[in-house]
């Protein structure tokens, strides 16, 4: 299983992207990537944090998979808290690796982002 934790639900992905993750984990569960506010203390972002990191473990342990990730992509400063805390229960984390495409047109720089891999936080 592969918990997608991001702004982006899995029939958004691209179908590369989504063969991908299936073929390395067999399922796909979106959980919305929470609203972080800019003027947070950290400390409040890192207890937002706790609160996913609670919840992603118990979906896990209801996984029948043996190979289990959390793809995480969002806010910078809860992404660090979090995956440091899913890296002390042992817990695989991912992002998703893209190559921009980007080309002018006559409205201007056009990118187009195309999936290449999952890459782990280490």
């Amino acid at each position: 299983m592969i918990i997608n934790l991001s702004n982006h639900t899995s029939k958004d992905w691209a179908e590369d992207q989504a063969a991908a993750a299936r073929e390395q984990f067999n399922t796909i569960v979106d959980m919305p990537f929470p609203e972080v506010d800019p003027d947070w203390e950290i400390s409040t972002v890192y207890n937002l944090a706790t609160i996913y990191a609670k919840d992603c473990l118990q979906i896990l342990e209801k996984s029948p998979d043996p190979h289990n990730a959390i793809h995480v992509m969002g806010e910078l400063t809860f992404c660090y808290q979090f995956v440091r805390l899913m890296q002390q229960q042992e817990v695989v984390c991912l992002a998703s690796t893209t190559e921009r495409i980007a080309a002018l047109t006559a409205d201007g720089k056009v990118s187009r982002f195309v999936f290449k891999t999952f890459r782990p936080y280490f």
